[in-house]
Order: structure tokens, then sequence, then C-alpha cells
């Protein structure tokens, strides 16, 4: 496990902050004589940071706090039990949802603490969210499973839009045309091959919806998103769980997992999930995400798992059973030498995992690396040179891969090290202390069940380890990031493949089968 921090004025900015509002949290009595139990369910600061609002869901109330102090200014009585507030640009009026089974979006004169105006919405209202004319606001309706649009002029709920399940937080671009809704749960049987909840993308324009985004299989309890400033990226908190495997690790978290699923917006795309869990720590529930006002900086913390993989996905993969939308990647133009080399190395392996391996450990003692620039970066030119960059190896692998069937793709991002002497010899004259580390190229194969599988042509099959750093895309020059801390490494048995020990970042519960070493073209 290693620390990070990254500057880029791409996407990473996404801060996760993991509340635990089960337990009480007393702030000072504002109501009931004695009561001080106020469980604080939502929260506001004011422009200038100096007003803290607290919705308190048991007193049914707003408190006003000095921020520096947390003394409590003012409380305001409210209807119904709240559950969501967003404070107006200049600091006057407070939007507060308000959950029962008539729900309503209550409007609140700051200045005066008093209720201006209750608008009603839907059963359970919550997660207000108003545009940048702050005109009209969207409130998700929890049981009704819709968005309420409300037209803050007349003060009237004027059309509904259907989402998913248990609509239970949204955010709206800085534009104002893309409102992201994150759906509680998911939509469906709970015994079906895939249960996963997904995130709405609804064009304010039309007020349809776009897009329902599934999150990887497991993904529930769904509780925040947020948007970039730019408005290109969105962040969602779940819990993924693995209710597909066995709980042999229940101690290490092994049912349910933290988890934060970023998404492209430009492309209404999911980019990926990260754990947010430690190795031996258990679970609880990612309550909020929120990215920094310039969305430049994020705090990484990275965890090698360590759990063997399943290795039960059959090898050649049948065709049916993969998503409909990667069937199509694994047809490429015929090329002789590189069709018989990908059964060559595959031939006889039990497994997509033992494919993968296979084909990792001829890239790594088979073709030799050489600097970038010297040669064409194809993998057919690769193959004939015999020789190539990261680049090269990582096309090669990922022919040979998807021409045994197994859906593979090139990652791009940073092998992470604080010194050069840490990276591999033929590496070190490319290590660039503003980076910490070398700019570097691998590969994912996508095996049923574990989904994207990560490996480095280079040597390391079926995982990276924590030094591995993806990003979305090349590096921009205006990218840093600098390693703080990192734990030792993970140490894995080496497997004779093809004539060269490769290392296995994460074991499978089976034993591999060597290829045979006589291969020449």
């Amino acid at each position: 496990m290693f620390t990070l921090k990254l500057k880029s004025v791409s996407l990473l900015g996404a801060l996760v902050l993991a509340m635990r509002l089960a337990a009480p949290i007393a702030l000072p009595a504002a109501s009931a004589p004695g009561q001080t139990w106020q469980a604080p369910a939502a929260l506001a600061i004011s422009s200038d940071g100096r007003q803290l609002f607290a919705a308190c869901a048991r007193a049914h109330r707003i408190l006003v706090l000095d921020a520096e102090t947390l003394a409590v200014t003012a409380s305001i009585a409210l209807p119904d039990m709240p559950t969501g507030l967003v404070l107006s640009t200049n600091g006057r009026t407070l939007y507060v949802t308000c959950a029962a089974p008539a729900g309503s979006l209550v409007v609140l004169d700051i200045p005066r603490r008093k209720i201006l105006r209750r608008i009603p919405a839907g059963h359970t209202a919550m997660a207000p969210v108003l545009t940048p004319d702050e005109k009209t606001a969207y409130v998700c309706n929890r049981f009704n499973n819709d968005i309420s649009v409300i037209n803050l002029v007349s003060g009237k709920e004027t059309s509904h839009i259907a989402v998913e399940r248990e609509p239970v937080a949204a955010a709206l671009t800085p534009n104002g045309k893309l409102l992201v809704v994150a759906n509680h749960l998911h939509n469906g049987r709970a015994d079906a091959e895939r249960v996963a909840a997904r995130v709405s993308l609804i064009d304010t324009a039309t007020g349809k919806l776009l897009k329902n985004l599934s999150l990887p299989n497991g993904s529930g309890i769904l509780n925040d998103v947020a948007i970039s400033s730019d408005g290109r990226y969105a962040c969602v908190t779940h819990v993924l769980a693995r209710f597909q495997l066995p709980t042999t690790q229940v101690e290490r978290g092994w049912i349910n997992s933290n988890a934060l699923t970023l998404i492209d917006l430009d492309t209404l795309s999911i980019l990926n999930t990260v754990l947010l869990d430690n190795a031996e720590s258990g679970a609880a529930n990612p309550w909020t995400c929120g990215w920094s006002p310039d969305g430049t900086t994020l705090d990484v913390r990275v965890v090698v798992d360590g759990r063997p993989l399943r290795d039960d996905q059959a090898f050649p993969v049948p065709a049916s059973s993969l998503p409909e939308e990667l069937k199509g990647t694994v047809s490429r133009r015929p090329d002789e030498d590189l069709d018989r080399l990908s059964r060559f190395l595959t031939r006889g392996a039990r497994s997509a995992l033992e494919a993968v391996e296979r084909v990792v450990g001829y890239t790594s003692r088979r073709i030799h690396y050489e600097r970038p620039g010297l040669g064409a970066e194809t993998a057919a030119a690769t193959l004939a040179r015999g020789r190539g960059s990261c680049v090269g190896r990582s096309l090669l692998a990922e022919e040979l891969i998807a021409r045994a069937g197994i859906p593979a793709r090139q990652v791009t991002g940073i092998l992470t090290a604080s010194t050069p002497e840490e990276l591999p010899e033929e590496a070190r004259g490319y290590w660039d202390a503003a980076i910490s580390g070398v700019r570097h190229r691998w590969i994912e194969a996508y095996v049923a069940g574990l989904g994207w599988v990560p490996s480095d042509p280079a040597g390391l099959a079926n995982t990276v380890t924590a030094r591995y750093l993806a990003l979305p895309g090349p590096p921009g020059p205006d990218f840093g990031l600098a390693v703080l801390s990192r734990t030792a490494e993970l140490r894995r048995p080496r497997l004779d493949l093809v004539g060269q020990g490769v290392a296995l970042g994460r074991p499978r519960s089976a034993g591999p089968a060597p290829a045979e070493a006589g291969y020449r073209r």
C-alpha cells in the first residue's frame, strides 16, 4: 500500500468521505427539553464559510451554527423529517426536502428564520438540486422512483421523470444540461446473474432519460453523487457486494467492499471503479463524496489485493458468455503469424487466466525490451522484430489474447518509483522526478465473474501491483505525482512459463500448465 498525491487539471479531484451517522451526534439542544440527539442528515455551508446549516432528521428542524465555534445561532422547526438541503447563491434562501409519504420542498428565509413556502413533492423527497439560474429545483422522490421538476417561481411541481429504483442523490452539471441521479438499489430480481444498481443520466432540456449506466456486478447502496467543476466527470459512492463468491474471508471484508465509481460525462460511460477499503478492514457504507474547487488534487490510498483469483472461466471462452458490447472486440483482421502464435500459446489452457499467463510469458521472454521510438509500434511489427517498448509488448499481448477469444484492451498510466533504482534496469533512464516514476503501458483482459483483470506483458500476469497507476489517457505536461509513502512489495511465486519465470501478482486457485518452450516463428 502506498499513498499518492496527484495534481492534474483533468478528473483527479474526487475526495471520498465516510460518515458514520448511525452513531449519535450531539449538538447543542435546540428542540424538546433534554433532547440532544439531533441526527444530522445533511449539511450546507454559506459561501463566506461563516455559517453552517444542519438538517436534523430526528429533531425535525434546521440548526444554524457558527462555522468556527459550532455554537447554535438559530433553530427553525420543520413540518417533517429533513433529508437534504441546498443553499441559494446569495445565502438568503435555504431549500429543504422533507420526507413523508407526501413529501415536500420547504423554502426557508434565512435572515428572517421563517418558512416562506412548502411545495408538494413525492414519497420521501430528498437530495434537492438547483439549476444555475435557481428558477428550477430537482427533487429525488425515493419511493416513487422518480424525480420531481419544481418551478421555484410559481412554486409548483411541473413534471416527473421516471428513473430506476429509489433515487437518493442527484447532481447537475455546471451548465445545467445533465442531471446525474444515483439509484440506491438494483431494479430487478436479486437472484439474477447480474445484480447491480444503475446511475440515471437525464437531459434537462427535454426532461428525458438519456441512459442508465450499470455499475459493476454486486454494486448497490448508492449514497451520493458529485460532479467535477469542469462538468466532465462524476463520482458515485456505493457498496460492492461479492455475493457470487463463498464468504471464506469475512474478516477481510469479502462480503461487501466500499467503492467509488468515476463516470465520464462526455462519453456517458464508466471510467473505473475504485475500492476504498484497506485489505484488513471490514466494510462500512461510504456516505458522501466531493471534488476540490479546482478539481486538480486527489489524495489516493492504493491497496494491493492479494487474494486468489477465481479460476473457473472455461477456455476457450464461449462467445455467448461475453457481454454484448464486447463480442465484437475479439474479431481481428486475419494475420497468419499472429493467429498461429495465439493458437500455439493458448493450446491446452484450462482457463482464461491460464491463457493470459501464457501470452504474458511469451511477451516477457521472447520480446526484448527497447526504448520507445526505435521502431514501428504495432503488434505485427513487434512480433516480426522480436523487440518492443512497453507499448509494442502491450499491443502484441492484446492481439494474441483477443485472437484467443478473450476481450483485451490497453491501459495507459504510470509505474511509480521513489527512485530510479526501484525500476527495472532498462527503464531507469526514463525515470521522471515530476511524476515519481515512468510513463507506462500495460493491458487488461476481460474474464467473466472478475471483470477486467490487469497484466503487464513485461512479466506480471493477471494483476499489477499497487505501483501501477492507471490514468484515463496519457498524462499531460501539467500532470504531477508524488509518492508520499509505500509499504514493502508483496512477494509472489514465479512460474516457469516459456523458459522464464513470470510473477503472479494474484495467484490462481489452480496451478498453471506450462506452455511449450520450443515455439519458433
